[in-house]
């Protein structure tokens, strides 16, 4: 079984593709993807998949990842400059837009050819970014459009429900109600733009391009041969829609096309700067941090590699960087960069001198007992990330978490409270696995007392068409007597969020209460989209205390 994780972007390449842009064989290619961070999912033939960091949104597509794979392999270095002509179009932003989407943004994109792969990989950018950068459509959303299709000036305005046009992939004109109700994209992004007027994009004959972040229109919709193209960004913060577009220019340039600027103007909006940074780092600091003695040319021309302007200023290296490179915040960042363009192959570990040799700590030692306990009663070992979505905690009618400031993931906002939403996640996940289901998982949860106060628990759950009370209950004494021979382990009735009333235990050990068991109710299973007989017992219990009952005993 596998928990998955949505937030995790893949995208597909061709290793043919990838070996015309950068004049490598493919078994460099393959050999060397993982050292821009990118961790190879699947191949089949020329096809390959590979994840890459939702950070490096330039990386969405097959022109991105051979840019750094130029750099990697020292085929071409440095900064790769956006070459942006100066403004033909323009975007006009209404001051209506601006209590309801009031950022908005675009390019233009000409002299090349859209083919079957090529807007492929567009449109998996265009959606990568949307569920990253944008936060599920919430904070950016892209219209690509084929501009010959257009008629400039372009407008930014609102519209009433009762406004017609006609959606991508229909072929008749609907209101935008209608598509609101009627429409799969309306269905899932409608509430993002809810009231009394609609956002949309329109040319200057009052053809609507798109309703951002909802639907574009099927009269600009690109397709192979498009050789024009028009992007509209909207959203709400100005900061995010300019990062799109600067993703967004540096793909297109990479696929061909020549970028001329979109002037922009009305409701706060202002023509895009997409301007390049400048961040300086120590020599002392890179080589500190990797172990290295390299010169200053030696770390400037690494971080050429990486595909960032750099040159040596005494014993600093003077970066600059591109637009699209928004995920570089502070030095560490550039050491980072410093460390790709090096190579991770070429570094060897170094045991520090004169130290002891390491022995593992008490904690360890500890959950390894557990690990053996759990295994040895027909338990696999599960894992869930310590930050969480909103959405899974209040599945499991569980809240008070704190949040995280400026998530990079909209499915981990915030410090779990504890490890049951996790593991009813991964049973969701797996439905279609062959029941009994039996997981475990030892972590790190977090609750406030003032500030955030950590506490290391073991959960469990146990899911298939008789799991009871009775089974979960069993398999706390065997864990507590049985296997770690606490003494006094008992297990009164209580109540808990996420248990069935009358069918909960708190769970008491070495005169401590450890934890809480039961029957997890039917509502927070549905929630979890479990199959409609499945029963799941589950158990939670904080690991410290437990050890701490065990301390003078001996049993470890």
């Amino acid at each position: 079984m596998a928990a998955g994780d949505a937030a995790v972007p893949v995208v597909e390449l061709s290793y043919q593709g990838l070996s015309g842009m950068t004049g490598a064989h493919i078994d460099t290619i393959r050999e060397r993807l993982p050292h821009l961070g990118l961790d190879i999912e699947h191949e089949d033939g020329d096809a390959v998949r590979v994840e890459y960091s939702p950070n490096r949104p330039d990386y969405s597509t097959e022109y991105g990842i051979g840019l750094g794979l130029q750099g990697i392999l020292g085929r071409e270095t440095g900064i790769i400059p956006l070459r942006v002509a100066p403004p033909g179009w323009s975007i006009r932003a209404d001051d209506s837009v601006a209590g309801v989407r009031g950022a908005v943004t675009g390019v233009r994109a000409t002299g090349g050819t859209l083919d079957g792969h090529s807007l492929r990989q567009i449109i998996s950018m265009q959606e990568d970014i949307h569920q990253g950068l944008g936060r599920g459509r919430r904070r950016v959303a892209i219209g690509i459009h084929d501009a010959g299709r257009m008629k400039p000036p372009i407008s930014y305005t609102t519209v009433y429900g009762e406004h017609a046009f006609t959606p991508l992939e229909h072929n008749r004109e609907m209101s935008i109600l209608d598509i609101m109700r009627e429409t799969k994209q309306g269905v899932r992004y409608g509430g993002l733009v809810s009231g009394e007027r609609y956002p949309v994009i329109m040319d200057s004959a009052g053809r609507v391009a798109s309703m951002p972040p909802v639907i574009n229109s099927a009269h600009t919709a690109i397709t192979e041969g498009t050789r024009d193209v028009f992007v509209d960004i909207t959203g709400h913060r100005t900061i995010d829609v300019e990062r799109a577009l600067a993703v967004v220019c540096i793909t297109l340039q990479a696929a061909g096309f020549a970028l001329e600027c979109v002037g922009v103007s009305g409701a706060g909006n202002r023509t895009p700067p997409l301007d390049e940074r400048e961040m300086s780092v120590g020599l002392d600091m890179i080589n500190g941090t990797l172990g290295l003695a390299m010169t200053a040319g030696e770390a400037a021309a690494c971080m050429g590699r990486s595909r960032l302007g750099a040159h040596p200023d005494g014993d600093m290296i003077r970066c600059v960087i591109p637009p699209y490179r928004f995920d570089i915040m502070g030095p560490m960042d550039l050491v980072e960069e410093a460390a790709l363009g090096y190579g991770i192959d070429r570094m060897e570990p170094v045991p520090p001198p004169g130290r002891p040799p390491g022995r593992a700590h008490h904690t360890t030692v500890q959950l390894a007992a557990l690990d053996r306990i759990m295994t040895g009663l027909g338990y696999t070992q599960a894992a869930s990330p310590v930050l969480a979505g909103e959405g899974a905690m209040a599945m499991a009618g569980m809240g008070g978490g704190m949040r995280v400031a400026n998530p990079k993931s909209g499915a981990h906002t915030m410090l779990r409270t504890s490890l049951l939403p996790g593991l009813l996640d991964i049973l969701g996940r797996n439905v279609h696995e062959p029941y009994p289901h039996r997981l475990y998982e030892t972590g790190w949860v977090f609750e406030r007392h003032g500030t955030a106060v950590e506490s290391l628990r073991l959960g469990c759950v146990t899911a298939h068409k008789d799991a009871s009370y009775s089974e979960i209950k069993s398999t706390i004494h065997a864990v507590l007597r049985r296997g770690l021979g606490l003494e006094g382990v008992s297990t009164p009735p209580a109540s808990g969020p996420a248990y069935q009333p009358g069918r909960t235990a708190a769970v008491w050990a070495g005169g401590r209460r450890v934890g809480m068991l039961g029957e997890v109710s039917g509502d927070i299973l549905r929630a979890f989209r479990l199959r409609e007989h499945t029963r799941v017992a589950a158990f939670e219990m904080d690991v410290e205390l437990i050890f701490g009952g065990l301390e003078g005993k001996g049993a470890l």
